[in-house]
């Protein structure tokens, strides 16, 4: 199964799905939420078992402009419900899937972190600069697996002041196994899937 998402040149606005959260600190964060359907499995009582990830990546981002930001974060987090505004607005220090997030481990399936540095040899560029992955590849009886895609730009510098950024799309790939599990199992399992906070907001 998969899912791809679509990038965007950020000017005064995000665009194509994508939305500015304000941060509760300081720099500036653009996310784009969406999921895969998994309805089809849960009617049938089935778990699904996630086996891989992959997120492709097309390209760094790139700024054109006179003051750029420094350090930009890029997060994908894969998580068993959707990730809401709130525990989105402080990515300076509450990272989900982190203490002291609202969103703990046994919720993120998989999440993989980036941190870009302005090159200082290609002007316009980032490099890559650090890179690793979180997660408990834990099973779910949901209905939606969730994809959240953010970069978090340093305080110094934000879209739609002086520069703009070009963020490009990325494209999901999850190998995934179903299952039947022992009724208990799968009660709880489901228990804890719908009890979890599913805010749109």
């Amino acid at each position: 199964m998969g899912e791809s998402l679509p990038g965007f040149k950020a000017g005064a606005l995000p665009t194509n799905g994508w939305e500015g959260i304000t941060q509760t600190t300081s720099g500036m964060v653009v996310a784009n939420r969406t999921y895969i359907d998994l309805a089809g499995y849960t009617q049938d009582d089935l778990t699904t078992f996630i086996q891989s990830v992959a997120i492709q990546h097309m390209k760094d981002p790139l700024v054109a402009g006179n003051v750029a930001t420094p350090l930009i974060w890029a997060y994908d987090f894969i998580t068993t419900r959707r990730i809401n505004t709130a525990e989105l607005s402080n990515l300076g220090s509450d990272v989900p899937g982190y203490l002291p997030s609202t969103l703990d481990l046994m919720e993120m399936i998989y999440g993989q972190h980036r941190t870009y540095a302005l090159n200082a040899n290609i002007p316009g560029t980032y490099i890559t600069t650090d890179t690793d992955v979180l997660g408990s590849g834990n099973p779910s009886a949901s209905d939606r697996l969730h994809w959240t895609r953010v970069f978090l730009f340093d305080a110094s510098g934000a879209p739609g002041a002086t520069s703009g950024y070009g963020l490009y799309p990325a494209n999901l790939v999850c190998q995934a196994v179903t299952g039947k599990e022992k009724d208990l199992v799968y009660i709880e399992r489901l228990r804890r899937s719908y009890t979890q906070q599913r805010s749109e907001s």
